[in-house]
């Protein structure tokens, strides 16, 4: 397996969950599938867990009572206890299921798992029989396209059941021919964008930043339907001059648009790892939405922010927004 491109000699897919109702992932009412595996090492990630395309185990510790049952009923050995932390060895693991099941505070729990596309589409038919037509899916992640060439076989036979597919991609894909593919085959894309500045992208990804631009230009031929979703961190896209000059250029390089989500940071995730080195900072509803007034101004109409707001209710929205357009 190529972990760049994720080529599964297996054939499977690794699944980490999904949403059969989902108003997070696109347009509409969707069934979203999360696959793991990403391209970037974002160090805001919320969930580590969906960077590496295989299965892993996850252990919080907030939940443990260290009663160590999963490190006695592991019959491979791979379970560890070291300085009071839980550690796993991948080469012994065969992800039976018994130190998960012996965790009864369910600090331990399995993170992904193998799947095959019968399997998936097994899914895809229970679940998209809840939806009121019209019937959405997205391909969510991570970065699915990680997978390889059996994404494609996945689309295809998405698509028998007259469904609208929106593939989640950050756009840092090496195979242009996958890439190409891909944008032929589903109805939109939703873009997670970081960064326009090549020095910022050098930091969060291995992927050559001309590869990226790349992507993004074939993307504006395909001329799908595009659904931008940009994080909004402490220290490193609350800048109203860096959200402008990114707002510039999906103005004018990615015309086909459809809307900005701007997704505010809120350090609630509970893991806790060397990568996430962001987790003490948090953006406020309202530069968030100050950020949003910068992405109108610039043309991008349909800019919305999510995240932090919604814990608002209609009174603080209203207080908020006047606020936030007496400073303009």
């Amino acid at each position: 397996m190529n972990n760049r491109d994720g080529v599964m000699e297996s054939g499977k897919f690794v699944l980490y969950g999904w949403d059969n109702l989902s108003t997070n992932d696109g347009p509409g009412v969707r069934l979203a599938l999360y696959f793991k595996g990403c391209s970037l090492r974002c160090p805001w990630c919320l969930n580590p867990f969906l960077q590496d395309i295989k299965p892993e185990i996850r252990w919080k510790k907030n939940k443990c009572v260290q009663d160590y049952l999963c490190v006695n009923s592991c019959k491979q050995s791979a379970i560890y206890k070291v300085n009071g932390n839980i550690t796993i060895d991948y080469e012994k693991c065969n992800f039976c299921g018994v130190c998960w099941d012996s965790c009864k505070e369910e600090a331990l729990k399995h993170a992904g798992d193998y799947i095959s596309l019968e399997q998936i589409l097994s899914l895809v038919e229970y679940e998209i029989n809840l939806q009121i037509p019209p019937r959405n899916i997205t391909i969510g992640g991570g970065e699915p396209l990680l997978h390889g060439c059996v994404l494609i076989q996945l689309i295809d036979a998405l698509k028998k059941y007259d469904v609208n597919v929106i593939l989640t991609s950050c756009s840092a894909i090496t195979s242009r021919d996958l890439w190409k593919s891909v944008l032929e085959k589903v109805d939109g894309i939703l873009l997670q964008m970081v960064t326009i500045d090549e020095e910022v992208w050098n930091t969060i990804s291995d992927v050559p930043f001309d590869t990226y631009l790349r992507n993004l230009h074939d993307l504006t031929l395909s001329e799908k339907p595009i659904y931008i979703r940009i994080p909004i961190v402490h220290g490193f896209s609350d800048n109203p001059e860096l959200i402008g000059k990114l707002c510039s250029f999906i103005k004018h390089a990615l015309p086909n648009t459809q809307q900005v989500e701007f997704r505010g940071y809120s350090s609630t995730s509970s893991y806790n790892t060397p990568l996430f080195s962001l987790k003490s900072h948090s953006v406020s509803s309202e530069e968030v939405m100050k950020l949003c007034v910068v992405a109108k101004e610039m043309g991008l109409s349909e800019s919305h922010w999510r995240g932090a707001l919604r814990t608002l209710d209609n009174s603080q929205i209203h207080h908020l927004v006047s606020r936030v357009l007496k400073d303009y």
